[in-house]
């Protein structure tokens, strides 16, 4: 009985001393086998029936055998990795180079042991795949589909336009005819425009083909008579004997605007800012741009829609006059206040920010979203890449928000988030001023690129900005926007609405229905989800075709609507061309230590993974440490051990 109390008290003193349990745990994870599966609809177009039943049959038998020693995943893309895995092949084209990023930044830090890739190698997006800046330890083995034999095929090769015309110009449309194997034919071009009043023929060209491999370009001059998003359609008639009449067709739409904005850029100094606002801005057809410098020759403000001051005002230029008849003349202003702004006078000039430091002295500010700003909002991709936004260059100091002043982006200063402004705007008298607190939009723009081979997401954000302090005050009380006119038929229709109070206030109390109907009258009723203080509605994909919609609210019993129009377009570039592009994988599989397999031989697949050496288990072992006070058999043993001499202390008369 001595010795269970003494235990049990020894157990109790021990637990006191707080002892930890120190173990050591080891995972075994094997080589992971990814396959890569070209869902494009060039797949079923190069191969018959049986090919390509054999293919999936093949496949499916080569996953279940690698699964019983690997760890196998299955990635399915056309254009972009389809999130959903694909029973058909529908992708309407093929971005392979696309493919090998994400694999690298999703599977690049684990054991991968080989990489499967099955497609005909026609990409038509993107770069070349073989050039794709990514590093794998695995070797890379492709299946090769598709038929590289050039069959006969008369096709539209390319339609360059531009996408964007203005009432009352011509412009031109370069139309791209090839042909292989059709020596000697005779067919026509026809371009026509299509509305809902019929189909009316711009122009008709007989032509003869030439020769074994024919190319041929022609240029059209198509007036542009009617504004809004206008349909045309490019076509060439049928030879005999060709491989395919899908890509004798392409649909083309071009938007005729009425006018378009005049916007300068006036600067303190030479600065790569300068360059890259006019690209961006030129990039978008709406607006014509013009550079200029406070001690060129004067430009006269008063004739623009849209001012946007570089570095101005500075110690040696204040812009005074040129600001003041900005103002005068109620003509909108983009301050960009970098390092060689004078801060007592840009104080003086805006109400939209105050800086309050030391003008000689700069830092490195980087861009935090405001999930509160409601005057627009910016796609998900934009927001994500502002995390990878290099930072801008603004002046040291305080940076303060005047009262009435939306922000859309606060500053980051050496990772750590505050709530100084970087960009905000406001609207004063119905004039609207915006403010960018610092310099360095030329990097976001390379570093877009760098990322995205194209300039579209710091684009959306330059473009946006425009528009918001170059549109004129709209007093509905009910509003629905789209993002543009026209979209590609694998992008997704997204609205957002707001609808105001008697204040102008924004308010979602009720609830906004849509319809949207397309050019059969044929009906697709949605609900709006509501975010924040505003709505927002994501619609999905649409066919190719011409769309309108309305939607409708309750504001105090009182009905509001709000109508509107957009387009979709068919990308086609699958049925360009169908001749299979086997080199592009041979040089994949040959970069990467890999090899070429086709439908026949693709089960020695199996063979050259095992066969690989490097393709051993990856051991992860991980420290684990324990209070001995949350182990619960301490408890019950102690409890056991009083519990005992108590027992034997009532059963042998001890109490």
């Amino acid at each position: 009985m001595f010795a269970l109390r003494s235990l049990a008290v020894f157990t109790i003193a021990l637990l006191l001393l707080g002892p930890i349990i120190k173990s050591l745990k080891e995972d075994q994870k094997n080589p992971i086998v990814i396959f890569a599966e070209d869902r494009s609809s060039s797949i079923p177009s190069g191969l018959n029936k049986t090919s390509l039943s054999d293919f999936e049959k093949n496949s499916s038998t080569l996953k279940d055998n690698l699964s019983k020693k690997y760890q196998v995943e299955t990635i399915q893309f056309g254009s972009e990795v389809l999130t959903e895995k694909a029973n058909d092949y529908k992708a309407s084209s093929t971005n392979i180079s696309n493919l090998l990023r994400h694999v690298y930044e999703n599977y690049g830090d684990q054991n991968i042991g080989a990489i499967v890739l099955s497609s005909d190698g026609i990409y038509n997006e993107g770069t070349n795949p073989i050039y794709e800046n990514v590093k794998f330890n695995a070797p890379i083995h492709t299946i090769a589909l598709g038929d590289t034999t050039v069959r006969k095929d008369l096709f539209i090769k390319n339609v360059l336009n531009n996408k964007i015309a203005y009432l009352g110009d011509k412009f031109s449309m370069q139309v791209d005819v090839a042909a292989n194997n059709c020596a000697s034919s005779a067919t026509r071009l026809k371009v026509e425009k299509v509305n809902e009043n019929g189909r009316k023929v711009i122009q008709e060209i007989p032509l003869t083909i030439d020769g074994k491999n024919y190319f041929k370009s022609f240029d059209i001059a198509i007036d542009a008579d009617q504004t809004g998003i206008v349909k045309y359609s490019v076509s060439l008639s049928q030879v005999q004997g060709e491989l395919s009449l899908v890509n004798n067709k392409k649909e083309v739409y071009i938007e005729v605007l009425d006018g378009r904005q005049n916007i300068l850029v006036l600067a303190n100094a030479p600065h790569p800012d300068i360059a890259a606002l006019n690209a961006l801005i030129s990039d978008n057809k709406n607006y014509k741009v013009k550079t200029a410098f406070i001690n060129d020759a004067k430009v006269n403000v008063a004739e623009y829609n849209l001012v946007i001051l570089h570095n101005l005002p500075s110690d040696q230029n204040d812009a005074a006059s040129e600001i003041a008849l900005a103002k005068s003349k109620s003509v909108p202003l983009i301050y960009i206040a970098g390092s060689q702004i004078n801060q007592v006078k840009f104080n003086q000039v805006q109400d939209v920010i105050r800086i309050k430091g030391n003008t000689k002295n700069i830092e490195d500010t980087e861009p935090a979203y405001n999930p509160s700003f409601s005057p627009f909002t910016l796609s998900e991709g934009l927001k994500t890449q502002l995390a990878r936004f290099p930072p801008m260059t603004s002046q040291f100091g305080i940076f303060e928000t005047v009262p009435g002043s939306d922000v859309l982006m606060y500053q980051k200063i050496k990772k750590i988030p505050t709530k100084y402004p970087l960009i905000a705007f406001a609207d004063k008298s119905g004039v609207k001023t915006g403010v960018i607190a610092g310099e360095g939009l030329w990097k976001w723009r390379l570093t877009d690129y760098v990322e995205n081979t194209n300039f579209e997401k710091i684009g959306e954000l330059v473009n946006k900005s425009i528009q918001l302090v170059t549109v004129k005050d709209d007093k509905r009380k009910f509003r629905v926007n789209l993002p543009k006119n026209l979209f590609k038929e694998n992008e997704n229709i997204v609205f957002d609405a707001q609808v105001y109070n008697d204040a102008f206030e924004m308010i979602n109390d009720g609830d906004v229905l849509l319809t949207i109907k397309d050019q059969n009258k044929k009906e697709y009723k949605y609900n709006f989800s509501k975010t924040n203080k505003y709505y927002t509605l994501d619609a999905g994909l649409f066919p190719e075709g011409s769309y309108s919609y309305t939607a409708s609210t309750l504001y105090k019993g009182s009905p509001l609507t709000a109508t509107g129009k957009f387009s979709v377009e068919a990308i086609q570039l699958e049925q360009y061309d169908l001749t299979a592009r086997h080199d592009v994988l041979k040089g994949l599989s040959n970069k990467f230590s890999g090899r070429m397999f086709n439908i026949a031989n693709m089960l020695e697949v199996e063979k050259a993974i095992v066969d690989n050496k490097a393709m051993k288990p990856m051991v992860f072992q991980s420290t684990q440490t324990k209070s001995l006070l949350h182990y619960k058999w301490i408890f019950f043993l102690i409890l056991a051990l009083l519990s005992i001499e108590w027992f034997l202390r009532r059963y042998y008369g001890s109490y």
